[in-house]
């Protein structure tokens, strides 16, 4: 087949009416260019012989160009032909566009979904961040809140420590009050031990007392006795209680 009708085969149908009438055309105006060779005169007799070479010669070289001018007419091609190339042309760029833009598509779908999965591992990190994150947060607050309930017992345990040493105070200042009246007492017996003393020494001299008063004089002291024991007990008790209180709160504090 030739070129020709293998661009008949492509075209469309409205296109093969163009190209049948522009065929048809072409033979018209192929038959209108056609051009009748004139043929040389019969040289007369009267003529000489390089005349007759000179006409030849004239002949040919014009039949020359006469075919040299129908073969480039031949090779130019005709306006519609012209205007179907383009057209092919045009067709071509579009599809070979299309194709461009085809493997832009693709590419970029690619990349679209290489991001998209490099979204999804960074979201995922974020997700594994934020959580680490309130982790660390919940810890944070829940050391600060263990952090102000130690404070919150340490104070306390001073202000208990104060008002034991407050109460020890206290208590000492009263023990040195009880100390100074028993020291009186004390003082107070001796003198007492020292008048019973210098009297049984007087009444030695004298007549005996009798048994009656011996009896109330001992009594008196059996009684002064009894109230100096009873208030040193009462003292050391007190002292006791107050020790016991001391180690027992400390050892509180040492086991919180």
């Amino acid at each position: 087949m030739s070129s020709k009708q293998r661009e008949t085969t492509v075209l469309r149908p409205s296109l093969k009416k163009q190209q049948a009438q522009a065929q048809a055309r072409s033979k018209d105006s192929d038959a209108k260019r056609h051009v009748t060779f004139a043929t040389p005169k019969l040289p007369s007799f009267k003529c000489n012989l390089p005349k007759q070479q000179l006409t030849s010669d004239q002949s040919i070289s014009k039949s020359r160009k006469q075919k040299s001018v129908d073969a480039h007419r031949k090779r130019i091609p005709s306006v519609e032909l012209v205007e179907l190339r383009t057209k092919k042309n045009k067709h071509n760029e579009q599809i070979i566009r299309l194709c461009e833009a085809q493997e832009a598509l693709v590419k970029s779908s690619y990349v679209i979904r290489r991001m998209g999965k490099e979204a999804k591992e960074q979201e995922t990190a974020a997700t594994a961040l934020l959580q680490n994150a309130v982790l660390l947060i919940e810890t944070d607050v829940l050391r600060s809140f263990e952090a102000q309930k130690i404070g919150d017992l340490l104070d306390n345990v001073e202000q208990q420590q104060h008002k034991i040493a407050q109460d020890l105070c206290e208590g000492t200042s009263g023990y040195n009050e009880k100390i100074a009246s028993i020291e009186k007492a004390l003082a107070a017996i001796g003198k007492c031990n020292e008048m019973l003393d210098m009297q049984f020494t007087f009444e030695e001299n004298k007549e005996g007392f009798s048994v009656a008063e011996e009896m109330k004089l001992l009594s008196t002291d059996i009684e002064t006795r009894n109230t100096l024991y009873n208030r040193y007990l009462y003292f050391y008790c007190k002292i006791m209680y107050f020790t016991l209180i001391v180690v027992c709160k400390l050892a509180m504090t040492t086991c919180i």
